[in-house]
């Protein structure tokens, strides 16, 4: 069959249910009336589902003959932030109608691509060999809400050989996917210090303690460690993103807390540059006779990195699938945004690819998270053609990844990833209450 014909049968769906995401554009762990859509659409389709609570939903697609297993996703979440009424160019064609809540990431584009991948593998599950599983994902934003779906599956021994995720992504152009060896996205890592001086006024500086004082040789510190503590061969990179402290121009202030990440490929050398952080804001604060707190100080995550085999065998399957459209297969710098699907692609080996949608002619190509952020939705035909070409492919004559599955728990892989007692808890089933419930 022609994957592409079968996709552009739905795309007036598919644009449609965007856009009805983006206007009702739900926040992390508060996706609900997004999962009462998807639920509705799954059980008009005929597609055997689960809501998972507080995870999200899994879709099963089940062919007519035995076989491997395929796991496709997407997730499902919007920012907190207001939009913009006009794109790169002018007006978007929908914006959000929650006030503080936008998808400026692509999920609206994500969801909406998986659901007709979905329809059209459901429409030829008859010629499957084995099974699709159709996940998607609530709180990737931050809220991790994933755990729960990792827990249900293993709790229920679901079996998966291959995963395969995509991401729209502004810096390439509508027609091409991106399908790397290795690196796809970083991974990341979060820190929260409050520094803690001695207040005072301004006249008299040599009377107070400053934290801003202290603020400002740890921020030069930070850039020093990376200098010289990471190999230049090994990308870090860090940024502060929230600074508080004062409430006037002429008060010394009593404290100051600061907030960022860390974006890293290497594991060890992300958790290296932690340790090393923590004892440089000790000795810091010590030389200013600052005390300091840690508020959060968590990570690396693993980052998104591609199987290689899997990846080779995506880019001819996906290739084939969208040139029809004047789609095409490259690769690209890896993307220093980070993602939920790492700790899937932990488990079962596979693909996360980045779907273009640049284009100038309609105004998309805004930076994701910013409030001009638009996709091109001809961008949308080539991300669902990707999704069945895989599913399709792989369950015919695909890569044998039996060994390359982690044969451990989700609790080992979240422990490697230094995730949170109370996730490694849930996930022993020390408590049956998910850290991301809101």
């Amino acid at each position: 069959m022609s994957i592409m014909q079968e996709v552009l049968a739905y795309e007036d769906f598919m644009i449609r249910e965007r856009r009805h995401f983006h206007v009702n554009a739900e926040p992390s762990a508060r996706e609900f009336k997004t999962m009462e859509h998807i639920d509705a659409l799954l059980t008009e389709f005929g597609i055997p589902h689960v809501v998972i609570e507080d995870g999200g939903i899994l879709g099963y697609i089940n062919g007519s003959k035995e076989g491997r297993t395929v796991l496709l996703r997407a997730d499902c979440d919007a920012l907190p932030m207001d939009e913009a009424e006009n794109n790169l160019k002018g007006p978007k064609v929908c914006v959000s109608a929650n006030k503080g809540v936008c998808h400026a990431c692509g999920h609206d584009g994500h969801m909406a691509s998986l659901l007709t991948a979905a329809r059209v593998l459901n429409d030829h599950k008859e010629e499957l060999e084995g099974r699709v599983l159709i996940m998607f994902e609530r709180g990737e934003e931050g809220t991790h809400n994933v755990i729960a779906i990792h827990r249900w599956m293993e709790d229920h021994d679901i079996k998966v050989d291959t995963c395969y995720g995509s991401h729209i992504y502004n810096a390439l152009p509508t027609g091409t996917i991106a399908i790397n060896d290795g690196p796809v996205m970083s991974g990341s890592a979060g820190f929260d210090f409050t520094i803690t001086g001695r207040g005072g006024h301004g006249s008299r500086p040599d009377l107070s303690v400053s934290p801003v004082d202290c603020f400002v040789a740890i921020y030069n510190g930070m850039n020093a460690l990376r200098m010289r503590n990471v190999s230049p061969f090994q990308p870090l990179t860090f940024s502060v993103g929230t600074l508080h402290s004062g409430t006037a121009s002429n008060i010394i202030p009593d404290d100051l807390r600061f907030t960022g990440t860390i974006r890293v490929f290497d594991i060890k050398s992300g958790k290296a540059y932690m340790e090393q952080l923590k004892q440089m804001i000790e000795e810091t604060c010590k030389a200013y006779n600052c005390t300091y707190t840690i508020n959060k100080l968590q990570g690396p995550f693993s980052p998104v990195l591609n199987d290689k085999e899997c990846a080779a065998f995506a880019r001819g399957e996906v290739e084939a699938a969208v040139k029809e459209e004047g789609g095409k297969v490259v690769t690209c710098e890896p993307w220093m945004a980070s993602e939920s699907f790492a700790l899937t692609q932990n488990k079962w080996p596979g693909v996360f690819a980045l779907v273009g949608m640049q284009n100038a002619e309609v105004g998309s190509g805004a930076a994701h998270h910013n409030g001009a952020f638009d996709i091109d939705e001809a961008a949308l035909k080539y991300a669902a053609a990707a999704y069945v070409a895989y599913a399709i492919g792989y369950l015919a004559d695909g890569p044998d990844t039996s060994e390359k599955v982690f044969k451990g728990t989700f609790a080992e892989i979240y422990e490697q990833n230094s995730s949170k007692p109370a996730e490694l808890a849930y996930l022993r089933h020390e408590t049956d209450v998910p850290p991301c419930r809101v």
